[in-house]
């Protein structure tokens, strides 16, 4: 499974950053290359909150689901995922007063074996890579706005 960590400092609450990463309307808001969220259920315990989200990328449209199976306000947030790819995203909130300290780990695995292997070492690894940096990036602006 590859492994993808980035951190960056938020000049908001965490609770108001936290309500963004769990509200899936506003996920094409900040994530590079959502094109569409649908099938959104969600619950007053949010563990089993689920959403699909359809991704673009080099012109193809892959469609992900994503549930959430850990919920704690206003510090962690954990969603496995599957579809083009599987893996699982954790979200990880340090309050800092009227600041956040935002850390994220994406993990997941390209399908084919070792086959999807050699292409995401290829090409999707620094793509990945670049998409996480935009979307923490994007959701700093989101956020402080």
């Amino acid at each position: 499974m590859a492994t993808i960590t980035k951190s960056i400092d938020i000049e908001a609450p965490a609770e108001r950053v936290f309500d963004l990463l769990t509200d899936p309307k506003r996920l094409p808001e900040y994530a590079p290359g959502v094109i569409s969220v649908e099938d959104i259920r969600q619950t007053e315990q949010h563990l089993g909150d689920f959403f699909r989200a359809t991704y673009s990328v080099l012109g193809l449209h892959f469609p992900m689901t994503f549930m959430a199976t850990e919920y704690e306000y206003p510090t962690k947030l954990t969603t496995p995922f599957e579809g083009g790819m599987k893996g699982i995203w954790i979200w990880q909130l340090e309050p800092r007063g009227n600041r956040t300290h935002m850390t994220t780990a994406l993990e997941y695995q390209m399908p084919g074996g070792i086959v999807g292997k050699a292409i995401n070492t290829m090409l999707f690894e620094r793509m990945n890579e670049k998409n996480v940096e935009r979307l923490l990036e994007n959701l700093k602006l989101v956020s402080e706005a």
